[in-house]
């Protein structure tokens, strides 16, 4: 699809977004729709396929927490892009505050509860509010440009 290939010459950040299944079992996907909307109120969003075998859970939540990887973790990234049983087996990882499960090793975490949920044509655009955050380091993000994981120079 043309919309696919010329997007795909804007690099973005990877992460990995994460919750608790009603039945408190971790449940977790590769992103890389992640945007800051609004400051005031702290506002982050995020879109996943209205077909995805996550989105009643992502639907269900009233937590979560999107994960900002680091170049280091691109292994991590492809573990959760793919459909794994149990994504987070050996997978470091804490509560946040709400509950919501944070990888370790990351760069950053926003802990988020729901906001607004958009249905935008094949997918759905979730907009959360950020109530905790982390910030860990600086370090080189996990980019995705052009069909792959790319560092950047610094």
């Amino acid at each position: 699809m043309a919309l696919r290939k010329a997007s795909s010459a804007f690099p973005t950040g990877v992460t990995i977004v994460s919750t608790l299944t009603p039945q408190g079992i971790p449940c977790g996907l590769t992103v890389n729709s992640f945007t800051t909307v609004s400051l005031d109120p702290p506002l982050v969003s995020w879109s996943l396929k209205n077909t995805s075998p996550s989105l009643d859970h992502f639907d269900a939540a009233t937590t979560a927490t999107i994960n900002i990887l680091a170049h280091e973790q691109s292994e991590l990234a492809l573990r959760f892009a793919r459909p794994v049983a149990n994504k987070f087996e050996g997978v470091a990882t804490r509560a946040t505050p709400g509950g919501a499960p944070a990888i370790e090793g990351c760069l950053a975490y926003f802990e988020c509860r729901p906001w607004s949920r958009v249905e935008a044509g094949d997918h759905i655009l979730y907009i959360w509010e950020v109530v905790d955050l982390e910030l860990n380091t600086l370090d080189a993000p996990l980019t995705f440009h052009a069909g792959g994981f790319r560092q950047l120079l610094t």
